[in-house]
């Protein structure tokens, strides 16, 4: 294998390793925001109200009205008709949850169902049984894209050398 490419292997395979280094990183602050909606007391006077969140994650109302329709967050109901939603301090830790599990690649669905397990008295087993199946096929479907990026890449680097030896051959015959 030539040099050139076993080293642009090399950068891939690195590329590649940092990529589930940070997926890693990005699980564990993942587990430990979820520790810290577990331990949250739901009585703490704390509240905020929509636009107080939207502004602090950079939001728009909508996309957290968004996420109350898909069930992640459940909002207090106060005023006129039930119009202004009072959000505690547990529901700012599940749209933070639902956030991070949105960079880790994770679908809404699956965000829910892994924030929803923490609100059952169950027990953590089955819980972290569930996550790690979660993160174990998102990291199979990470692998498998980085498979196929790999193949792209190596694919548009040989037409580069192509086109360029042309190119080359090209010059030549003008020159004569």
């Amino acid at each position: 294998m030539p040099s050139a490419a076993r080293s642009s292997r090399t950068r891939c395979c690195r590329n590649g390793l940092e990529a589930l280094n940070a997926l890693a990183t990005q699980v564990s602050r993942f587990c430990l925001i979820i520790n810290v909606y577990v331990n949250v007391n739901s009585s703490m006077a704390t509240h905020y109200t929509i636009r107080d969140l939207a502004k602090e994650f950079d939001l728009t109302t909508r996309a957290i009205r968004f996420y109350e329709d898909m069930g992640l967050l459940r909002p207090e109901r106060h005023g006129p008709g039930g119009r202004n939603r009072i959000y505690s301090a547990r529901e700012r830790a599940r749209l933070r949850l639902t956030l991070r599990a949105k960079r880790l690649g994770l679908s809404l669905t699956e965000a829910k169902d892994i924030i929803d397990m923490y609100d059952s008295p169950r027990d953590t087993v089955p819980q972290l049984q569930k996550f790690t199946a979660v993160l174990a096929e998102h990291r199979k479907q990470l692998e498998l894209q980085m498979h196929e990026i790999q193949a792209n890449l190596d694919e548009v680097k040989q037409h580069e050398r192509e086109a360029k030896q042309l190119m080359a051959k090209h010059q030549t015959i003008e020159r004569v």
